[in-house]
């Protein structure tokens, strides 16, 4: 994957760094805006309507939480039962904060979407399973654990 190492400058701080990474790689201008705010998440919850504009993490510190959550989750791939397990709500609150995800970060999305269609499949290593796992292209399992799997 290229990038241009000055758009990848623009994420200076520790704090929420695969949120602007995330943005720049997939040119998603909403996500570059939340992360640009500051505070990706309350921003998050701000664009989605769930807190007011000028709301922080101390004026509304439960749904910061939530859409901090949510954020994460979506982003490592966590499904709907998962995140709403995970974040102790109800099934319809976690789908409307997935469904706010959607549609304001789609292009993130639609880059990881495509991203992850252009990897390689190979099949797990466990002999019962039968799901399909990603792996990087030319690297390979050979039944090691996850820490030194990868050969580059």
């Amino acid at each position: 994957m290229l990038f241009d190492l000055n758009e990848l400058s623009r994420v200076q701080a520790w704090s929420a760094q695969e949120h602007g990474i995330s943005a720049i790689l997939s040119g998603d201008k909403n996500m570059l805006q939340s992360y640009e705010s500051g505070d990706p998440y309350m921003s998050f919850a701000i664009l989605a309507g769930a807190a007011p504009p000028g709301a922080s993490k101390s004026t509304h510190p439960t749904i910061r939480r939530l859409y901090k959550t949510a954020s994460l989750a979506i982003s490592y791939g966590q499904e709907v039962h998962a995140f709403a397990s995970r974040a102790k709500v109800p099934l319809c609150t976690a789908q409307r904060v997935l469904a706010d995800y959607e549609r304001l970060y789609h292009r993130f999305l639609s880059w990881r979407s495509q991203d992850r269609r252009q990897l390689p499949r190979r099949r797990a290593s466990a002999p019962d399973d039968k799901t399909w796992v990603d792996s990087p292209q030319g690297c390979s399992h050979r039944g090691r654990s996850l820490e030194n799997s990868f050969e580059f």
